[in-house]
């Protein structure tokens, strides 16, 4: 997957090419997360996809803190 090519360590944001547009308020993206299955977001707000990004992050950071 993407986050692998590029050899990332964090998360990644792809957005479908053909939803992804100034203007809009809409987006459809994928989130990458290392050692995890992708997450295809359906078309949704801008802000509903920023609110999915922040629990994601809020996700990894609680089971980091656990560790």
């Amino acid at each position: 997957e993407g986050h692998e090519y590029f050899n990332l360590r964090g998360i990644s944001v792809s957005p479908d090419n053909t939803y992804a547009a100034f203007g809009t308020d809409t987006n459809k993206v994928t989130i990458f997360i290392p050692k995890r299955k992708s997450i295809k977001l359906p078309l949704m707000s801008k802000s509903d996809v920023a609110a999915r990004l922040v629990d994601e992050v809020a996700k990894l950071l609680i089971k980091q803190k656990k560790k």
